[in-house]
């Protein structure tokens, strides 16, 4: 699961143009919409891990398929960032270590990308956390707390932003 989100975070590291001659904010407007990306693709890298941990491809589900379906499903998901928490700032470095509540809502899932069958619900309690279950079944309110790196490029004009374990 590290190597999933150090991936994610290096996969989806963009670049958006802007100006700054200081170390951006834990709540920036360009690090907030980054930070939503890198939080939906943690969701879905959740989901698909809990397909991959029941093997439901073993039961012929397409399990490329019920990715994909859940990727469009995340669009509808809302996610708030509530008392941003500035943890760590290097100045030479242009980067702060920030921490961010989170309320992600995920409306009702429809049946065809549930987690197939009562054999998901047993292996969550094992495999995945507790709170994972929203993630993967939806049908409610999730609440974490995520750490991440907000930086600085050397030209002063782009944010990075890196989601840190949590």
């Amino acid at each position: 699961m590290k190597i999933i989100k150090i991936l994610i975070s290096i996969m989806f590291v963009f670049f958006f143009s802007a100006c700054y001659d200081t170390t951006p904010k834990c709540d920036d407007k360009v690090a907030l919409k980054l930070l939503e990306e890198l939080t939906k693709e943690e969701f879905e890298s959740i989901y698909v891990e809990s397909l991959n941990l029941t093997g439901v491809g073993n039961f012929g589900a397409n399990t490329n398929e019920l990715a994909n379906k859940y990727k469009e499903y995340l669009k509808n998901v809302k996610v708030d960032f509530l008392n941003f928490r500035t943890q760590e700032e290097n100045v030479k470095y242009k980067y702060k270590h920030c921490q961010v509540d989170i309320k992600a809502n995920f409306p009702n899932t429809p049946d065809e990308i549930k987690a197939p069958s009562n054999l998901v619900k047993n292996l969550l309690g094992r495999e995945l956390k507790d709170k994972y279950k929203t993630i993967v079944n939806g049908n409610g309110m999730e609440e974490l707390s995520l750490y991440y790196r907000v930086q600085l490029s050397d030209d002063n004009k782009h944010v990075n932003v890196e989601l840190l374990d949590y």
